[in-house]
């Protein structure tokens, strides 16, 4: 298992890796050409996007990674999941309309990417079911090689970034239809979607609040500060997104197979084990990156500023935490837990909140870095307790 969960771990890392590299330098461009506010408000548009669009899955693919794992016969689940999401997007868009506001095209092309993404989503679903992480990273790569293409060509302003999102969204669900497990479309008994809505559910709860927590620094900065101030945070918190393709890449590969574990003692043993593992190399990496900060953020953006070099630090910091809660969530999804993970999600969310309302008027940029560093380790401490209390017991 463990040869298998790092072959596959190794495909999407590699994809996810080269991947970043392409939308470091799109990001690099959109920077120089249209500068930090535009930047901040095409960041600020995607992350009510982001929000949005989880109401689309609500859980639904994790159970059906787990179950069509499990039993090949399920893969066929697939169908339910697409026409429901299809139904909920139109519904969520006539909603969206609803909502005075000027200038929402750029978020209307957003939302209808998080769209196709969720489509995607389902399709990708079943390749990882299938173990085959390999048509999943050709997937990946090939999104953020036309996003940045699409970017070099169209570097204007929000609306262009917007449609770049959108063109290499549609290109990867064609790709991803085409080497797709699962063939022949046809509308899925909405019954079975119900099923797996039922089961998921605690899961999809979770992703929301995830998604909220983690967008949540982005949507305040931008209210309380400015859009500047936002595409300045951004510029550098990306930084923290390409190192946490490490733990994302490793849970992916790691769920299907923690879910054929049956035993209490070797999966309080293997979760740990890995646990320790990832937390060794985000140590590792911030042993390393923290004191080459300006020179990393000079190599992209030409210039560096004192409070950008303080926020990447203490957002690396964050990297410890994060790496380590990873195998104690899949472990918990594994065993039907959620409503556990939902919990934790929810108390860091609150903190997330509160903190944020007060730090970030008071030290700005600064203030979100060190809440997002004080939240995650609030939530590691308490994964690794609710784990020990809950499977120990049970050995």
């Amino acid at each position: 298992m463990k040869n298998k969960v790092f072959r596959n771990s190794l495909f999407l890392l590699s994809s996810n890796l080269t991947g970043k590299i392409f939308y470091f330098l799109a990001t690099i461009i959109m920077i120089r050409s249209a500068h930090y506010d535009n930047y901040g408000l095409f960041i600020y548009g995607l992350s009510i996007a982001f929000i949005v669009s989880t109401l689309l899955d609500l859980g639904t693919d994790k159970i059906y990674i787990r179950e069509a794992s499990i039993s090949k016969e399920k893969l066929n689940d697939l169908f339910p999941l697409l026409t429901a999401k299809s139904i909920l997007f139109i519904l969520i868009t006539l909603v969206f309309f609803l909502i005075p506001g000027s200038n929402k095209l750029p978020i209307y092309i957003l939302l209808f990417s998080m769209f196709i993404k969720s489509l995607l989503n389902g399709y990708i679903s079943a390749i990882e079911a299938t173990q085959k992480m390999e048509k999943e990273a050709i997937i990946i790569l090939l999104g953020n090689i036309l996003f940045l293409l699409f970017i070099i060509l169209f570097k204007k302003n929000i609306l262009m970034f917007s449609f770049s999102y959108l063109f290499s969204a549609l290109a990867q669900l064609i790709l991803a239809i085409f080497i797709s497990p699962v063939k022949n479309f046809k509308f899925g008994n909405l019954q079975r979607y119900l099923e797996l809505l039922k089961i998921g559910f605690p899961i999809g709860i979770i992703i929301i609040f995830s998604t909220i927590e983690f967008r949540l620094d982005t949507l305040l900065i931008k209210n309380i500060l400015n859009a500047d101030k936002t595409g300045l945070y951004n510029s550098v918190y990306l930084f923290i997104t390409a190192f946490l393709l490490i733990p994302n890449a490793f849970a992916n590969a790691f769920f299907p197979h923690i879910s054929n574990v049956r035993s209490n003692r070797n999966l309080v043993k293997t979760t740990i084990n890995y646990a320790l593992l990832l937390s060794g190399i985000a140590f590792a990496f911030i042993l390393i990156f923290t004191p080459l900060s300006k020179f990393f953020i000079e190599l992209f953006y030409k210039t560096s500023s004192l409070e950008q070099m303080y926020t990447l630090k203490v957002l690396l910091l964050s990297l410890l935490p994060i790496y380590f809660s990873a195998p104690f969530i899949f472990s918990f999804y594994s065993r039907n837990l959620q409503v556990l993970v939902l919990v934790v999600v929810m108390i860091k969310i609150i903190a997330n909140l509160l903190l944020n309302l007060h730090f970030i008027p008071l030290w700005g940029i600064k203030g979100a870095a060190w809440v997002m560093f004080v939240t995650e380790s609030l939530g590691a401490t308490l994964f690794f307790i609710v784990f020990l209390v809950k499977f120990r017991k049970n050995e």
